[in-house]
């Protein structure tokens, strides 16, 4: 049955992609306990690690859901500019053009190791729905920095700089890069937070995205 009514599609694309992490958080709590009962011998030191790791574990979760409770049906300003590797600007609106985008939102002050693990994966998104439905908006002071990102990186998809201008998410003004779903309605459909504590959420979030919005099944 193919449901019309967006706000419900959106809540139901939201439910399915928290029991997906609840599943993955379920699995790590099983194996945690097989792990804490197994028999020999183990030291305080290792029970207090295992404890750290669950509680990293819950606080992901917990701000992985708040995110994508908070930025689900925001909308982007549609006067919104951002500049190109060659200083050139580009009204945001003309850059998502006619159908879904993935786009990567992040500052060169975020979490380094997330962000480069986002970039690998989008790398193997890019060969499946095509390097021009990503999108990646960072925050730097000059051109040539963002310039030497791409190379560095060796990115197909096109890295626009915001500079000091916001989204206006509330993943900003937290410091964490995110990862959603827009069209040209602006309307943020679909929102991740990527965490270097879950890896596999962001395998999730790009299942659903790619078969949601761009009708393709993968494996991540």
């Amino acid at each position: 049955m193919r449901i019309h009514n967006p706000d419900l599609r959106s809540t139901i694309i939201l439910l399915q992609v928290t029991l997906s992490l609840l599943a993955i958080v379920g699995a790590f709590y099983a194996y945690s306990s097989v792990r804490n009962h197994e028999p020999g011998p183990r030291n305080d030191s290792s029970k207090g690690k295992i404890h750290q790791l669950d509680s990293m574990v819950v606080e992901s979760l917990r701000a992985s859901t708040f995110y994508q409770l908070h930025m689900q049906d925001l909308k982007l300003s549609g006067r919104l500019r951002v500049e190109d590797a060659n200083g050139l600007e580009w009204p945001i609106s003309r850059l998502i053009g006619s159908g879904p985008k993935i786009i990567l939102r992040y500052s060169n002050l975020n979490c380094q190791v997330c962000v480069d693990d986002e970039i690998g994966r989008l790398r193997q998104v890019a060969s499946k729905i095509g390097a021009e439905k990503i999108l990646i908006l960072s925050s730097y002071s000059n051109a040539r920095s963002l310039q030497a990102f791409k190379r560095a990186n060796q990115l197909n998809s096109e890295v626009y700089n915001l500079g000091d201008t916001r989204l206006g998410l509330p993943s900003e003004a937290a410091n964490v890069p995110c990862v959603f779903v827009t069209d040209p309605s602006l309307r943020i459909m679909l929102t991740h937070v990527p965490t270097k504590e879950i890896p596999e959420l962001s395998n999730v979030f790009y299942k659903v995205a790619l078969k949601r919005y761009f009708g393709v099944s993968n494996d991540m």
